[in-house]
Formats: structure tokens, sequence, C-alpha cells
């Protein structure tokens, strides 16, 4: 994977959406994808946690979500994932 993109996951500034429970949610544009991360609003260290679906499967080089859990073993229950996990699975 490009490391100019995980760069850019981990720090574009995004435009806040909306807030559920304890989390706030973000959008950004990347390379004309529209994604959208998640904030836990107690935790300090601000981890960025991206939803998973097709603009994120698409954004990272995949043909569709479907491919990319065909391809990549991840996590794909917990419905969001840190940048730092995604590059453990694409190394």
């Amino acid at each position: 994977m490009d490391r100019m993109l995980f760069w850019r996951l981990r720090t574009e500034p995004g435009n806040k959406e909306f807030t559920d429970g304890g989390f706030d949610f973000y959008s950004i544009l990347i390379n004309g994808y529209r994604l959208m991360y998640a904030r836990n609003r107690w935790r300090p260290d601000g981890l960025r946690l991206y939803v998973l679906g097709e603009e994120l499967a698409k954004a990272l080089g995949f043909l569709n979500y479907r491919d990319m859990r065909r391809r990549v073993r991840m996590q794909y229950g917990r419905k969001m994932l840190s940048v730092q996990a995604m590059q453990r699975h694409f190394r």
C-alpha cells in the first residue's frame, strides 16, 4: 500500500458530521472518496477509527468491499479499524 495514503488517513483534517454516544464522526475527502472516521470523545490520544465500507475499500485500491474481504484478513466484525491496524494487515 501507499505510505502517502496512510499518512493522509492519519493527518487529514476532517469535518465533524455528527455525534453518537461516545463517538464524534468526521468525514474527509481523499482521492475523490468520502471517508468516515470516528473519534472516541473520552480517549486523550485522538485515535481515528475508520468505518469499513465500499468507499474505504476503493480508496485503498480494491474493486469493492467484498473484494477487500476476500483478499485481506481483518477484524471486519468491529466495523471500524485504526490506520495502524490497517497497516499491519497490508505488510
